[in-house]
C-alpha cells in the first residue's frame, strides 16, 4: 500500500442517532459517541476527489 496521499478513497463513519439524525465523522469511536446507545454506525467509502474544500466554503452578503 502506497502513501496515504495516494488512496483514491477513505472510510468515513456515519452516525444516525434513535431519532434520526445523521452526521458523518473519520473517527469511529466519535461516531459511536455521537450515535447513542439507541443509534447505529455505518461505515461510509468516500471519495476524496469529491471532497473539496470549495463544498465547505461560506459566502458573505
Amino acid at each position: 500500500m502506497g502513501p496515504i496521499s495516494n488512496l483514491s478513497s477513505t472510510i468515513l463513519w456515519r452516525a444516525i442517532t434513535a431519532t434520526g439524525e445523521t452526521e458523518i465523522f473519520h473517527l469511529k469511536l466519535i461516531a459511536d459517541d455521537w450515535a447513542g446507545a439507541d443509534g447505529r454506525v455505518e461505515a461510509v467509502t468516500a471519495d476524496l476527489h469529491s471532497l473539496c474544500l470549495t463544498s465547505l466554503s461560506v459566502e458573505f452578503d
